[in-house]
């Protein structure tokens, strides 16, 4: 008996996927229906057909076109197909080509070979009902087996516009010009339909991945999306919602679909794991549908009918914290600012922390939000210390916070503050800070520390007109070296500083940027930005500027980001 926590994969052509016996595949009831339009199905066909030479006439060869892999995971009964958690799109194509196939030479009496195809299409013991290979979901799978049957129904019907329809008359159309264009040569119709039908059954290959539980599915699916393959695991949870409401599945399915829809179908499953901690327990990533499975196999319908419901609230909670930049936010523009900076700074950890306040106590938000950008600065981005012990101190936060009262900073305090770096510490590692790629953090750095100074006059925050400038460029030409007396050994140290880092106005110039400082101090003289007009005011930049510069940002960033925090 195989590991129910284990997967296997195997290289299969589409004639063993669908082998003569019982049905094949089952499509779970939380996939989306069938989606493909003319263009993807269009391109299938290209890339199956585009070489004549490859497939007319049938080569008994080795060659095979890969068509990329199919995520199954096993039933509990043997005699049930399994289930496709990915790849249902390719599957259903190409089984509606096959059945364009079949009914062609059907049609030109060639039963024996529409026989054989049929037999990948349906399955059915002698005297009953043949049964399509592939179960669809209810509203696809009226038109899919009528379509497999007569389509002639489905065109003269209320179906004729589904998409499923619509991909049949793609195929059908694109066989019809196929044996337009090659019956013409040596090649009867019937041997291009049959040369077609080969080049699908026996040439085109999948990597069936098969999962032998829910939860080695799940892994399977957390693997591939930290490899950033686009497969969403959430499913799985939808799967076991869905399956545990029963006479409330309408409400759950419209419910689910809410929280895709404001935290993104990308996003459900790190939104899941930090509502868990949040509002239930720590949990780690790669144990999170265990706990939801648990929790989920528990309850009533009623109950998955609340839970899903309480998901949806915190979820609209959640798309702020996540997505603050979006529109229709009643939460001070001063916290979403915040957010917006968290966000920059890549600051994930938190998030619990900040979805358990904003649903307990959202008058304490705005004060949760700078502390965590705060501690996020001085122990994360400058101090560059180990994410692992400030996520246990955010879930001990949680935790805490669950089971009782009182001021929400005060408990920060207790269990995230001796973590912070003080300021002795912050400031040598922010004047030891080496900057080797200037990103979206350290742009948001230099935004707060010119706002946190500036009277105001331009707003810059999250401008896509303001770009990170080196003061001292990062191609050192003989004059860049001439100009600030550095040796190119030194100043290839210095460069990354974040003294030697300003903010200008405008799209970059790269050739404007490799000049020497005198060529560039009149340009920031004139800069409507606070910090890099005080640029202006000096004559070299060398070694001691950069590092009386580093010295002064450090000085504002102590009070920006100050701890502990001041009301």
């Amino acid at each position: 008996m195989a590991n129910e926590l284990s997967y296997d994969s195997d290289t299969l052509t589409v004639e063993e996927l669908f082998a003569p016996r019982s049905v094949a595949f089952e499509i779970p009831v939380y996939q989306r229906s069938y989606a493909w339009t003319q263009d993807e199905v269009g391109e299938l066909l290209e890339d199956i057909y585009s070489e004549t030479d490859d497939w007319l006439p049938p080569k008994e060869d080795e060659s095979s076109y890969f068509l990329g892999s199919i995520v199954v995971q096993e039933q509990p009964e043997s005699v049930r197909p399994a289930l496709v958690l990915d790849g249902q799109q390719r599957l259903t194509t190409i089984t509606l080509v096959l059945a364009v196939l079949e009914q062609k030479l059907r049609a030109l009496s060639e039963v024996a070979s529409a026989d054989k195809i049929k037999q990948y299409l349906t399955a059915g013991k002698l005297g009953r009902q043949e049964t399509p290979k592939i179960v669809l979901q209810d509203e696809d799978m009226v038109v899919y087996a009528q379509l497999l049957v007569d389509p002639r129904k489905v065109e003269q019907g209320v179906h004729r516009k589904t998409l499923l329809a619509k991909a049949f008359r793609t195929i059908d159309t694109y066989v019809e010009k196929a044996c337009e264009s090659l019956e013409p040569s040596r090649h009867s119709r019937s041997e291009v339909l049959v040369a077609m039908a080969g080049q699908v059954l026996y040439k085109i290959q999948f990597v069936r991945i098969l999962a032998h539980s829910e939860a080695a599915a799940f892994r399977l699916f957390e693997t591939l999306n930290d490899r950033g393959l686009p497969l969403n695991a959430a499913d799985l949870v939808k799967n076991k919602l869905f399956a545990q409401s029963e006479q409330y599945l309408s409400e759950v399915r419209d419910l689910w679909g809410q929280v895709s829809d404001l935290v993104g179908a990308e996003e459900v499953v790190h939104f899941l794991r930090y509502f868990w901690i949040a509002f239930h327990e720590g949990v780690r990533k790669d144990r999170l549908y265990d706990r939801l499975r648990d929790h989920i196999s528990k309850i009533s319908d009623r109950k998955a009918r609340d839970f899903v419901e309480e998901l949806r609230d915190a979820a609209a909670l959640y798309s702020v914290i996540a997505f603050p930049e979006r529109a229709g936010s009643e939460w001070a523009e001063e916290t979403r600012e915040g957010l917006k900076r968290l966000v920059a700074f890549r600051a994930r950890a938190c998030r619990p922390v900040l979805l358990a306040c904003a649903r307990r106590f959202p008058g304490e938000l705005p004060k949760l939000v700078r502390a965590c950008e705060v501690v996020t600065v001085r122990y994360s981005v400058i101090g560059s210390q180990n994410p692992n012990q400030l996520e246990k101190a955010y879930d001990s936060f949680c935790s805490k916070l669950r089971k009782r009262q009182g001021d929400p900073l005060a408990l920060f305090a207790e269990e995230v503050g001796p973590l912070v770096p003080d300021d002795g510490r912050f400031e040598r590692s922010f004047v030891e800070v080496d900057i080797e790629n200037v990103t979206a953090t350290w742009r948001a750095i230099l935004e707060r520390l010119n706002d946190f100074v500036s009277t105001g006059e331009t707003a810059i925050r999250g401008s896509n007109k303001v770009h990170v400038e080196h003061v001292l460029p990062r191609t050192l030409t003989h004059a860049v070296l001439s100009s600030s007396g550095l040796s190119r050994e030194r100043a290839e140290q210095l460069v990354g500083k974040i003294g030697n880092l300003t903010l200008l106005l405008g799209s970059r110039n790269q050739t404007a940027s490799n000049k020497p400082f005198s060529a560039k101090r009149p340009l920031f003289a004139q800069s409507d930005i606070f910090l890099t007009r005080e640029l202006g005011a000096l004559q070299v930049w060398g070694e001691m500027e950069i590092m009386g510069r580093t010295s002064r940002l450090f000085q504002i960033a102590r009070d920006a980001w100050r701890w502990p925090m001041k009301d």
